[in-house]
């Protein structure tokens, strides 16, 4: 069980939250209590049961409403990241987060969006040893002066011919947003971003993509034109 847990009032201030019964909700702030660094529970259960109530029908209002997701092994909060900020130096991957990976290339369209230093875990090549897993801009600067060899999977830094050209990567949320600006289809552009994710951020030539709004219109005009045909 965690120590300490916060949650953000966007969530559990939402009218959608404060219409569950009273036993779901104080169900939902035991679940974070109990979670793992990614979020994941893996006996809620056997917390649920033992306060006396119904796991089945507890863990299926607390899903339905969107506040979990439904594992194999267990079940992760939705918003965990909503409520937890990252923590760049201290984050060490729970037992979960292969599990939680496999899930997320199956569903594209979950609130719920790994982090980098989430992705570096599941990557052996971005592991680090020693006291800080994040580069300065100034040793990467160094780094790429002569070569242009930064891997895009860091999503952070992608260097091309010796000139620094920063890439962060889109969340979910980003990319829906701005698809949503340039009357992008919901469940294309969530498709797209999942591409491009399991990708490591390379197009289909496996070119790295610099501009991914840009690859967003690109991807669109494609669509639209093969739709007026």
């Amino acid at each position: 069980m965690r120590a300490k847990a916060s949650f953000a009032s966007s969530v559990c201030g939402s009218d959608s939250f404060t219409a569950l019964p009273w036993d779901t909700q104080a169900i939902y702030y035991q679940l974070c209590f109990e979670c793992d660094v990614d979020g994941f529970v893996a006996n809620a259960r056997r917390v649920i049961a033992g306060l006396e109530l119904d796991p089945t029908e507890q863990l299926k209002r607390l899903v339905d409403a969107g506040l979990l997701l439904e594992l194999e092994h267990g079940y992760l909060i939705a918003h965990y990241w909503h409520h937890n900020k990252r923590d760049y130096k201290n984050y060490n991957a729970g037992n979960h987060l292969s599990e939680i990976a496999a899930y997320l290339k199956k569903h594209t369209s979950c609130v719920y969006v790994m982090t980098k230093e989430q992705l570096d875990s599941l990557n052996p090549d971005c592991k680090k040893s020693g006291k800080s897993r994040k580069k300065t801009d100034e040793q990467s600067l160094n780094q790429s002066k002569s070569d242009s060899c930064l891997s895009v999977n860091s999503n952070v830094v992608t260097t091309i011919s010796g000139d620094l050209d920063t890439f962060q990567e889109p969340t979910l949320v980003e990319a829906l947003e701005f698809a949503s600006k340039i009357g992008m289809d919901k469940e294309q552009a969530a498709q797209v971003w999942n591409d491009c994710y399991w990708a490591n951020w390379s197009d289909k030539d496996g070119a790295p993509i610099k501009n991914w709004q840009g690859y967003f219109r690109r991807c669109k005009q494609n669509d639209d034109a093969l739709n007026e045909q």
